[in-house]
């Protein structure tokens, strides 16, 4: 996997990528509670939720993956990916930080 752009506006990370040699893009949200990682390639999109951003089960990203890319994803290479992923996410991840003080302070 090669990570070819990182955005970080609004509420929302969103990394373009190029995996299996398809064009793959992932956004992160805080949705309440969870964080949903938006897997999209082509014209495929498939959402998976979580309760920690950090904390990502690799079966369930494979299985988004393989079901966003029509390949079959195996778990081992999942790992590396989020091996490669998770820096670029953290590098960003104050957003969620911030605008969660900013909801604070409106309240």
């Amino acid at each position: 996997m090669r990570i070819e752009n990182t955005e970080c506006s609004g509420e929302r990370i969103r990394i373009q990528a190029l995996f299996l040699g398809a064009p793959l893009t992932i956004e992160i949200v805080k949705n309440g509670k969870d964080f949903e990682y938006r897997f999209s390639s082509s014209e495929r999109l498939d959402i998976m939720r979580t309760p920690d951003f950090k904390n990502i089960k690799p079966r369930t990203f494979a299985q988004k993956l393989s079901a966003v890319l029509e390949q079959d994803v195996k778990i081992k290479d999942t790992e590396v990916i989020l091996a490669k992923l998770l820096p670029e996410i953290l590098k960003h991840s104050e957003i969620f930080n911030e605008n969660g003080r900013k909801r604070e302070e409106r309240r």
